[in-house]
Order: C-alpha cells, then sequence, then structure tokens
C-alpha cells in the first residue's frame, strides 16, 4: 500500500483504517517537522541585530582610540609650545643679553658700556659697534669694533658670551694708560730722571715735522675742566684724552680715568635724558659740560651691575666708580695731563714754556 493511494482514499474519505493510520502518522511526522522548522526560524534573526551591536562597538572603540591620540597630540604640541614660548624665554632672561637696549634705540646697553669704558680706561680709543650672533641657549658670538687715533684705522676683535660668561681678547684690555708715564697722576709721583727727559728732547729734535708724535704729557698744576678748554685753544695738536683726579694726590687709585673732551663722535642721543651729557657731542662744550660727561659716564659704569664683567680679565671692580664719584663731589674735577698727538716742534715747545712738565712719547706716525 502507497502512501500516495492512502492519501488520495484519505482525502476522498474512502481510506481503510489501515490507510488513515498511514497517512495520520505522516501528517504527524510533517507537523513535528514544522514545528522544528519554525523554531529554528525564529532564533535565527536575532544574530543580525547582535552583529550590529557588535560592529557599533567596534566602531565607538576606534573612535575613541581616535580621539585619545589625538588629545594626546594635542597636549604634546601645547606642552612644547609652552616649553618654547613660555619655558625658553625664561630661560634666556636668566643670561645677559648683549642686544637688549634700555636706554637708546639705536645702541645696545653692551655697546654703551663698551663706549664709556673705553673712553674711561683707554686714552686714543673710541669704542664703535658689537656684531651679535645668537649661538644658542644664552650664548653669543661678539665682533668687536674700535677706532684706534694713534693709526687712525678701525680695529677689530673677536669676544664671546656663554650663559653670563663674558670671555674678552686680551688685547681689548692692553689700552690702560701706566701709573708712571703722567708725573702727578697718582701717587707715588714719577717724575723722569734728567736723563731720560734729556733723551726724549733730543729725539723730538731729530723728527721732522710732518711725524706726528703721540705722548703723554703732564701738568705742572691740576686743571678745571674751564681752564683745560683754554688750554686746548692754544695747543697745535689734539688732547686726545685727559685724565682726571680720581683720588686724593697721596693715595694710588688705579686704573687711571678720564675722557675725550671733543667727545666721540657718535650720536647717541637716548641715553643723555637718562646721564647729562653721556654723549656731548653736537654740544657746544664747556667746563661744566665736560664735568657732567664725565661723572655721567662713572654713574652709567656704576648702575650697569648685570654686565658681565670679570676681574681676571683686566675690569675694574664695582665699588670703583662709587670710589672716584664720591671723590669728586668733594674736590671737584680736575686734570693732571693727558695724551696728546703734536708735531714734535709743538711739543718742544709746551716743554720750553712750562706749559708741561714733561712729555713720554708712546706713538708716531706720519701727518697728512
Amino acid at each position: 500500500m502507497s502512501f500516495n493511494d492512502a492519501f488520495a482514499h484519505f482525502r476522498a474519505g474512502t481510506a481503510s483504517p489501515e490507510e488513515c493510520a498511514l497517512v495520520e502518522e505522516e501528517l504527524e511526522k510533517n507537523r513535528l517537522i514544522s514545528e522544528y522548522l519554525d523554531e529554528d526560524w525564529s532564533q535565527t534573526p536575532p544574530a543580525e541585530p547582535a552583529r550590529t551591536e557588535l560592529r557599533q562597538v567596534r566602531r565607538s572603540l576606534r573612535r575613541h582610540r581616535a580621539v585619545t591620540i589625538l588629545i594626546a597630540v594635542a597636549l604634546a604640541a601645547a606642552l612644547a609650545a609652552g616649553i618654547f614660548f613660555g619655558a625658553l624665554p625664561l630661560l634666556e632672561r636668566q643670561y645677559y643679553n648683549p642686544e637688549v637696549n634700555t636706554y637708546d634705540q639705536s645702541c645696545s646697553d653692551f655697546d654703551l658700556y663698551l663706549m664709556a669704558y673705553t673712553e674711561l680706561f683707554h686714552p686714543g680709543y673710541v669704542y664703535n659697534h658689537t656684531l651679535v650672533t645668537k649661538t644658542g641657549l644664552g650664548r653669543y658670538q661678539l665682533d668687536l669694533n674700535r677706532n684706534g687715533f694713534y693709526t687712525g684705522e678701525s680695529e677689530y676683535a673677536s669676544a664671546a658670551l656663554d650663559r653670563g660668561s663674558l670671555t674678552m681678547p686680551r688685547s681689548f684690555q692692553s689700552g690702560y694708560l701706566p701709573c708712571n708715564v703722567i708725573e702727578r697722576a697718582s701717587y707715588p709721583v714719577y717724575s723722569m730722571t734728567d736723563d731720560h727727559k734729556s733723551s726724549v728732547r733730543q729725539q723730538l729734535e731729530e723728527l721732522p715735522d710732518y711725524v706726528q708724535v703721540t705722548a703723554a704729557i703732564s701738568f705742572p698744576e691740576d686743571l678745571s675742566m674751564a681752564q683745560l678748554l683754554e688750554l686746548m685753544d692754544t695747543i697745535d695738536g689734539t688732547l686726545c684724552w685727559a685724565g682726571i683726579r680720581n683720588a686724593p694726590e697721596d693715595r694710588q687709585c688705579y686704573p687711571l680715568c678720564g675722557l675725550d673732551p671733543y667727545g666721540s663722535g657718535i650720536l647717541v642721543e637716548g641715553i643723555n635724558s637718562f646721564y647729562p651729557y653721556f654723549e656731548q657731542a653736537g654740544e657746544a662744550v664747556t667746563g661744566e659740560v665736560l664735568e657732567a660727561h664725565f661723572e655721567s659716564l662713572l654713574r652709567f659704569l656704576a648702575g650697569q651691575t648685570e654686565f658681565p664683567a670679570e676681574a681676571e680679565q683686566g675690569w675694574v671692580s664695582g665699588s670703583y666708580y662709587q670710589s672716584v664719584l664720591d671723590y669728586i663731589s668733594q674736590a671737584g674735577i680736575h686734570s693732571y695731563g693727558g695724551v696728546i698727538a703734536a708735531a714734535p716742534s709743538e711739543l718742544l715747545r709746551l716743554l720750553d714754556e712750562g706749559v708741561i712738565t714733561q712729555a713720554w712719547p708712546m706713538d708716531a706716525d706720519f701727518r697728512f
């Protein structure tokens, strides 16, 4: 008996009991299979939302990691910028900067210091300018330039500033005037012997007048600044430096200091509002102007406490300037002699007329 015949008889209502049993058995099987299939299909769809949620979680994690990385990069950049724009300038301020210009926009404080220092202590020199090249944190290469009155030429030297430590060439500090070349410049008195004076006179007499002699000269007595200017009008030559008494005559205060009575020739006008007549070029020079000029040089140098001067390199101590200021405030400003450039015959005239007591030749050059 086949299922097809039995199912046909079952549908026609003519099926025997055996055929009904066969069909009902098959129908039950089919029902069970359908239920099974229906249950399996109903469980499958939830898997897709789960995969979607998983993908969303993964995308969220990736976004979180990206945001975290971006935040880290931004913080690192901000930290680097903070160090560059904040910390580095603070570190730079710890060290002396030779390019700062507090007093005059056209001239740095460093240049002003060397201008004043050169005029006070280095007869015959005028400091011009410093070319500054930055080489690192607090480090600078310095190219120094000054004019030498004796040679009429510019001189160049190199220095280095390393985090507040200044290394100057020894040649720059070689311009100090010895105590013994001007007779009453300091204590004890250094007078030339008669033999030395005779030797100098003989040399001057043998030199032609087209030779210019640079000599340290000594006055028989101290001259006020007004008297010094009057004397300069009578001299056929150039008094390129006038020594100024810096202590009582029975004391020695070295180095000798003085001023250029003609001015440096470099116009630095801004600083004059801080230190009167610091720069006297262009001014009608009077005794009062020279006195104010000399005092301003001292006061300026005394106030530059941050300048990286080192005693072992020949710089004077900070107390020197105040000591001289204290002295001139009581005794006034007077000159005992100086450095002159003149023809041999003019030096002989000054000696013969008693205008000077001695002349100590230091250099000679042709005049044009």
